[in-house]
């Protein structure tokens, strides 16, 4: 139609109206009903909400607070991003975690996880041993 509305999708009813909307089936639901003919001969149309239509109300509204969370507490922002900078393990870590919660595949957030502490631990090992070195050899003068 050249009104924007979905196209209509012929059924064939075999039950009376309210009968069919009592049923639990998600995929059913009339919004409006016309008779195709004059005689109501039993066919009729029903318009039915995209099943995405939830998701992308719930998108909308999540787009909307985070942009109001992120214009109210710039401030508080900015401190982020500089801690951020000083401890990047643990954005990684932080990414991880929300890889292996919410994304798939989930091993990747594991693997993403154990690589931050691996390269932490080796980092952690090196800079012990330098300060080692360094107690055991003296200065050159």
């Amino acid at each position: 139609t050249g009104s924007g509305e979905l196209p209509a999708t012929p059924i064939v009813v075999s039950e009376t109206l309210p009968e069919m909307l009592a049923e639990q089936d998600s995929l059913l639901e009339v919004t409006t009903c016309v008779p195709m003919s004059a005689d109501w001969s039993g066919r009729a149309t029903s318009r039915v909400l995209p099943q995405n239509f939830g998701r992308i109300v719930f998108a909308v509204l999540l787009l909307a607070a985070v942009t109001w969370l992120v214009l109210r507490f710039s401030p508080q922002l900015a401190s982020a991003r500089e801690h951020a900078a000083h401890h990047p393990g643990a954005v990684f870590i932080l990414l991880g975690l929300v890889w292996w919660l919410a994304l798939s595949p989930s091993v990747i957030g594991l693997v993403i996880i154990l690589g931050v502490w691996l390269t932490s631990f080796i980092r952690w090992g090196l800079r012990h041993s330098w300060r080692a070195a360094e107690r055991i050899l003296p200065e050159p003068h």
